[in-house]
């Protein structure tokens, strides 16, 4: 049935319409920080493109574009698979993301002993985020153990904030808390860096509808 909505978004385009519907998927983290704004100005641009935006894990992403049920899809260290082609790649720093009073943001707060001791909250194993925290604390010697598990950002803010708890977030899925002073973004100490892999997914084999491949020019 996905193949089938996609091949009538081609029939529309070859009739001229330019509308239709683009489905997205993306990693909640950067969601709202990148898409948003680019679907909005896009929205502005292609009054008649629909936008169908959701969020999960990486493998979640793969099985939309393999399932057709999605165009494109922006994710962290996205998994290897024939059904999909990565088409842009780009660095992220991952930030340690505390109330603006967390011993973190003093001198000594980032040593490996003190991150031990904090209350954290990451999202759970099976995103590949937690995986490279957690093997990056292995190899700087330390061992982060989250006391909360929460793939909602909603959630992962508010446990910063009422529970005093750490993120593992980029500094611009928090720039409004930043700019506001309920949330500061510590770097990772240099023995302990922590960068993700940001990557815009498409359909390796599957032609792109017009509202699709206009969209793919437009993020990152």
């Amino acid at each position: 049935i996905n193949e089938l909505d996609h091949v009538v978004r081609l029939i529309d385009d070859l009739k001229g319409l330019r509308g239709g519907l683009v489905g997205v998927h993306a990693a909640e983290g950067v969601a709202s920080a990148i898409l948003v704004p680019v679907l909005a100005a896009f929205a502005i641009r292609h009054p008649h493109v629909r936008a169908r935006l959701r969020t999960g894990t990486a493998r979640d992403a793969v099985r939309a574009i393999e399932d057709a049920s999605c165009d494109l899809a922006l994710t962290f260290f996205a998994p290897a698979s024939d059904a999909i082609a990565v088409v842009r790649r780009v660095r992220l720093p991952q930030f340690i993301i505390a109330p603006p009073d967390h011993p973190v943001t003093r001198a000594g707060g980032t040593a490996c002993a003190a991150l031990e001791r904090y209350r954290w909250v990451l999202p759970g194993p099976e995103f590949g985020v937690r995986s490279y925290i957690e093997r990056a604390a292995a190899e700087a010697g330390c061992r982060i153990v989250p006391t909360f598990e929460a793939a909602s950002l909603d959630l992962q803010r508010t446990l910063i904030e009422q529970a005093g708890a750490l993120g593992v977030l980029p500094r611009a899925a928090v720039a409004e808390e930043i700019a506001a002073g309920t949330m500061v973004a510590v770097p990772f100490p240099e023995t302990m860096p922590v960068e993700t892999s940001l990557d815009l997914c498409i359909p390796a084999a599957r032609q792109p509808s017009y509202a699709a491949e206009r969209l793919r020019q437009d993020v990152l």
